[in-house]
Order: structure tokens, then sequence, then C-alpha cells
């Protein structure tokens, strides 16, 4: 089974000073442990990304997202055009944020088993 999995799970598993920290990392520990994997995208990467260069460093958030992208754990998917205009149509009819439609849009596209927010 394959679910999209949000850049704040990525985050909060990534540092260990967090108070989440705990209950993400145990989560994809035993998601791992039930035989998924993880689909990521250009959004969540970017968000993971920025995210702990601003709390950790920026040496140390290139290390983390590069591990995470060789992940045998995660995969990367491109974002199609035609999921980015699906996005902007529903962040324009639900009024959701557009980062967050274009992952909601893509795990749809991709006929994924869910998202792990």
């Amino acid at each position: 089974m394959k679910v999209m999995v949000d850049s704040n799970i990525l985050i909060f598993s990534n540092i260990a000073d967090m108070p989440e920290y705990p209950l993400a990392r145990e989560k994809l520990l035993v998601l791992i442990d039930q035989g998924y994997t993880f689909a990521v995208n250009t959004i969540i990467i970017s968000e993971m990304n920025y995210k702990l260069q601003k709390i950790l460093n920026n040496e140390e958030s290139h290390t983390r997202t590069k591990k995470l992208l060789h992940s045998h754990y995660f995969e990367y998917f491109p974002i199609e055009n035609n999921t980015l205009e699906n996005a902007i149509d529903l962040c324009y009819a639900s009024k959701m944020r557009i980062n967050d439609a274009l992952i909601a849009q893509h795990c749809l596209d991709l006929g994924l088993d869910g998202i792990f927010y």
C-alpha cells in the first residue's frame, strides 16, 4: 500500500526536540512494518526542506532531504499539468491553501491509498 505523506509528518519525525516527534516517528515506523510505502512530490519536499533549514541548518536540511529522496520507503512523483489544473479548481471551490490542494489532488490522481498527515 502507498500513501502520500504530508510535509508536517516529515518535519516532525526529523526533529527530536519537537513535541510531535515521538508520535510522528512511531506512526511512520508502524506503517512501514505494515508494508506501506510513501509518496512525496515537489510541494512536500520543498516544504520539508525549507522548514528543516529554518529549524536546523542548511547542511542538515540538505542531508536529511537527500536521504529521504534516496530511501526505498519513499517514492517521488512529479506533479503533472492536469493535477495542477484540478488543484487550482479545488483550491477555489474549497478555499483550501494551494499547497494542500496540490497534495490532495495529487493523491487522488495517483490513486493512492490515502494521505498521512
